[in-house]
């Protein structure tokens, strides 16, 4: 058999054997249509990842080009037909009758540890969840010795670390800080609040308001500071300065070089990088974290860590979020009846089609997210209202159009502009096309106010959508319903190609 006809011969029986990585929990019928089209959109994966390179070489560029383009172009002829079939989007539901979701608790200890890092949807039957409050006693105990560390009997050099991101999306930002700070807490260093970099108030704002808004270049702007070091005569300095003066790659062992004489950490160092990937020990934890903090498993440790660099807002961002909840409806003498959806549409760059294969996502209807996962979790959980976070205006206009039965929340000051569609985030950032500073701030607004949501809907390809369900799950100090529309699972492995959706590879 030639070549080119084994290749061909190899994407059929893909086609019908494939089997899907990251499950729907407790959904396996064969016969659904979600099911076929899962099995379907891991082609490309296993095509890319289980052949020998070598051997295919140039074949299996061209049949996995071939596949993906081909069922794309299928699976947006069915959306539009989904969307023909229910113009108004009024599917019709079951009469709820369960508990409310916000009133029962999903125990972490009820669930396996890697319960979000293996599907890409968690709808359990509310008849298993418990009445009241989720109590993680875990967490306490963590969030009590992360405490101590911010509060250092001495602020000597030798205890102080600190750490810096690359200057691209402020979710890539956020989470490029999680491992510095594993390895702080592993050493039991303190350390101190990263810089924003480019996300610096560090010119006019483009709206009519004072300038600086905000005079601290450091995260301690939004929220309360990291370390409590960072209030004395030294701490006046770091919250000027711009930049951290070290290699991102050096030759010592630790790999830490000074800044008046402490410790600079930044998110490449050959240090973080050789500790990145998550192992398991005999009994199936993951030995990327602590021994003391183990049974926790990856995703609980590191949505913990997340919640305390995000513990607090400052003084200057209370009153900002103080006046987004007002404006959303939501503050005020505004009422928001739950359960409570959380939900992020995230078009702008998204949609420009190159980027598609870099991000491992497409560009999705609100349809798609309603169709597949807000109206299905209405029916098991009685969801009342949505918070929908989105770059998108359009988005706020049709869904209370389409779907009145719920209440719609969202930020309505915030700037939608079309700028963000024409090219990716950096690219607008590096032109000057928008107010970095401002920007920041509007994506940490929607962030915390997702995080208060009782279930969850977007794409874990997102650095932001999987930020938003770290600090959900560590508010209700349990596990909170969830849909990944990419099929993607939670992740943390910054700037490693560790995530896998139903399009790709990317890096979480």
């Amino acid at each position: 058999m030639a070549p080119s006809n084994r290749i061909y011969f190899l994407g059929v029986l893909l086609l019908v054997r494939v089997t899907s990585s990251h499950p729907p929990l407790g959904s396996s019928d064969p016969h659904t249509k979600e099911w076929r089209e899962a099995k379907a959109r891991e082609i490309q994966y296993r095509i890319h990842v289980e052949t020998d390179p070598e051997k295919l070489g140039a074949l299996e560029y061209a049949l996995n080009k071939r596949l993906r383009v081909n069922f794309k172009l299928a699976e947006q002829e069915q959306l539009e037909k989904d969307a023909d079939d229910d113009p108004k989007g009024m599917v019709p539901l079951s009469p709820f009758r369960g508990q409310l979701l916000h009133k029962l608790c999903f125990n972490f200890r009820d669930n396996p540890h890697n319960t979000t890092e293996a599907h890409y949807s968690f709808m359990p039957d509310p008849a298993k969840g418990r009445p009241g409050a989720c109590q993680d006693p875990d967490a306490e105990k963590l969030r009590a010795f992360l405490l101590k560390l911010a509060h250092p009997s001495s602020c000597a050099p030798k205890g102080q670390v600190l750490t810096e991101g690359p200057t691209i999306g402020v979710g890539g930002m956020m989470t490029s800080w999680l491992r510095p700070y594993m390895y702080a807490v592993e050493h039991k260093y303190s350390m101190w609040s990263p810089l924003l970099k480019g996300y610096a108030d560090t010119k006019p704002s483009l709206l009519p308001t004072s300038w600086p808004r905000c005079p601290m270049t450091t995260m301690a702007c939004f929220f309360k500071p990291l370390s409590s070091c960072e209030h004395g005569e030294e701490g006046q300095f770091w919250r000027t300065v711009k930049d951290l003066p070290h290699h991102k790659f050096c030759s010592k062992y630790d790999c830490f070089s000074g800044f008046r004489s402490r410790r600079a950490l930044d998110s490449y160092s050959p240090t973080i990088l050789r500790g990145q990937g998550t192992y398991f020990d005999a009994a199936g934890l993951p030995t990327n974290v602590p021994a003391e903090w183990r049974r926790m498993g990856f995703f609980r440790y590191a949505s913990e860590l997340f919640r305390f660099m995000l513990r607090e807002p400052s003084d200057y961002f209370r009153g900002v979020m103080e006046r987004a909840k007002l404006d959303a409806g939501w503050g005020g003498g505004g009422s928001v009846e739950r359960p409570l959806l959380s939900m992020h549409v995230r078009h702008g760059d998204t949609c420009i089609r190159h980027l598609g294969a870099e991000t491992a996502r497409k560009c999705d209807p609100l349809s798609k997210y309603m169709q597949q996962a807000v109206l299905p979790m209405t029916e098991k959980y009685g969801i009342k209202s949505i918070f929908v976070a989105t770059d998108d205006e359009n988005v706020t206009k049709e869904g209370p159009q389409r779907w009145p039965q719920f209440q719609w929340l969202f930020v309505k000051t915030q700037d939608r502009g079309q700028v963000k569609a024409a090219r990716r985030w950096e690219e607008n950032m590096a032109m000057g096309l928008f107010d970095p500073f401002n920007e920041a701030q509007e994506v940490l607004i929607d962030l915390l106010l997702m995080a208060e949501g009782d279930a969850f809907v977007g794409k874990f390809t997102s650095n932001i959508d999987r930020l938003a369900y770290s600090l959900l799950a560590t508010r209700v100090q349990g596990l909170a319903p969830f849909y990944s529309l990419d099929g993607s699972a939670w992740c943390a492995d910054w700037g490693q190609l560790g995530g896998k959706s139903s399009f790709g590879l990317f890096k979480c």
